[in-house]
């Protein structure tokens, strides 16, 4: 748990403006709001979730000041929209996607691929410097200068008290579930198990929950449903994310050095010594030679040959670089949007030319992932088909469309077995190059962010 000192206290006991600003006003917000409840169930006799049901919807509908629903890379998107909708502000201005990307490492490179005994192998690059919800958050949010608790426990029970005692105050809460867990996706049962993300709970009904997911509206899920997706992934089983506050004199500059600093190590630097070739440039190196059949073992033409191999080694690329925790091109124009804040935030005209180069690289990086599906193949197509009609319906309709979402991954899930595909050694060889022309491209990026002197107003603190 991250300690909170009591400095709103601290500063009315003394006299002084309290140092939260907007903040203290979006609680009165809601504190005004839960009174109106009250005021109706007294009349009415509804109960507290009837009461409140029907003034949001006389409201406009559900969480009708709520800033934004779903986004492309979700970890990064409902965080912004929660500390939005808590009154977390800059300058008076909520900090964008963009900016939050950035101070939590923003966009980095790693690559491995996996062979398991009876499986088809498999692969994955991953486009953020900080993968895991977990450390993203851990490198994010105090940066942005947002006081937190994070609770975990491995009680299903005490998680869903600490959940609900967390919504008393009507705020957006973050909670790290297993991908596909929630169950309205039509997604495996095993993925969540392996691959986490973050949604926004944002309120409470009796037993059922609202959030913001992947959709672009509001998500309701059964409380049991929740609880049982936030233990789903086991290194952050029921992991929660309280705000509690924003320092005043938070020297935003400073932090957006710290998370440029950052990035740039993720591309120079391992996490871990052991796998120093999967990561940053090494690992578009690895990536590289492993397209254009330099490592024999790990070759996709020897990993991804079989026609089902290879459409899901294909599928996956494209994934990666575009869907899973990431945003379109890897993340890099959302990142270039992030050094064009910086760029007048820190007073430090450098950063607009490495912008405008990671614009460049995020077109190639999704060039990249559609080369790797060009097919005059109709059943390689087909898949392709149905998981863009899955994507659609699912930020369209969300958890309306749970059965449909459900036909559509059985459907694809079947095509994909079905593929016939002609040998790819030649697409998998023109690829390669492609890789090197963009990794040429970031190396020079970072190695101008590395050289760059840093100005003075991003050296205040």
């Amino acid at each position: 748990m991250v300690p909170v000192p009591d400095s709103a206290g601290v500063a009315r006991r003394c006299g002084q403006p309290s140092p939260y600003g907007r903040w203290e006003n979006e609680m009165t917000k809601q504190r005004d709001f839960k009174a109106r409840i009250r005021a109706r169930m007294d009349k009415t006799g509804e109960s507290y979730t009837a009461a409140r049901t029907q003034l949001l919807k006389a409201a406009g509908g559900y969480f009708p000041d709520y800033p934004g629903w779903g986004g492309d890379d979700i970890d990064v998107a409902v965080t912004q929209h929660a500390l939005q909708y808590v009154g977390v502000r800059h300058g008076g201005k909520p900090l964008s996607e963009a900016m939050l990307l950035g101070l939590g490492g923003g966009i980095g490179f790693a690559y491995f691929t996996f062979q398991y005994k009876g499986h088809i192998p498999t692969m994955t690059v991953m486009m953020r410097r900080h993968t895991m919800p977990g450390a993203l958050m851990a490198a994010m949010l105090p940066r942005a200068g947002v006081e937190h608790r994070v609770l975990q426990t491995t009680s299903a029970r005490k998680a869903e008290k600490d959940l609900r005692e967390a919504l008393q105050t009507e705020t957006a809460v973050l909670c790290t579930v297993g991908s596909g867990a929630l169950g309205y996706d039509g997604g495996s049962a095993d993925v969540a198990a392996m691959s986490p993300q973050q949604v926004a709970v944002v309120g409470i009904d009796g037993e059922r929950a609202w959030l913001d997911d992947r959709p672009k509206e509001p998500v309701e899920v059964p409380m049991a449903r929740l609880t049982t997706a936030r233990g789903a992934y086991r290194k952050a089983k029921h992991r929660l994310i309280a705000f509690d506050g924003q320092l005043q004199d938070h020297d935003l500059p400073a932090a957006i050095e710290r998370g440029i600093a950052d990035m740039v190590e993720g591309f120079t630097t391992a996490p871990y010594k052991n796998f120093a070739a999967n990561f940053g440039l090494r690992g578009m190196d690895k990536l590289a030679d492993a397209l254009e059949g330099r490592s024999s073992k790990k070759s996709w033409q020897r990993l991804f040959a079989t026609d089902t191999a290879q459409a899901t080694g294909r599928l996956r690329l494209k994934a990666c670089l575009e869907e899973e925790y990431t945003s379109g091109g890897g993340g890099r124009p959302l990142y270039a949007d992030f050094l064009d804040e910086a760029t007048t935030l820190c007073d430090d005209a450098t950063l607009r030319p490495v912008a405008s180069g990671f614009r460049q690289s995020g077109a190639m990086w999704t060039a990249l992932g559609r080369a790797a599906l060009e097919t005059t193949e109709a059943g390689l197509s087909n898949v392709v088909q149905l998981g863009r009609r899955h994507r659609e319906l699912l930020r369209r309709r969300g958890h309306r469309a749970s059965d449909e979402l459900t036909r559509l991954t059985s459907e694809r899930a079947a095509a994909l077995e079905a593929v016939k595909l002609p040998q790819a050694d030649d697409l998998y060889a023109e690829l390669g190059p492609r890789v090197r022309e963009i990794r040429a491209i970031e190396a020079a990026l970072v190695e101008q962010l590395m050289q760059r002197p840093i100005t003075r107003a991003a050296t205040r603190c």
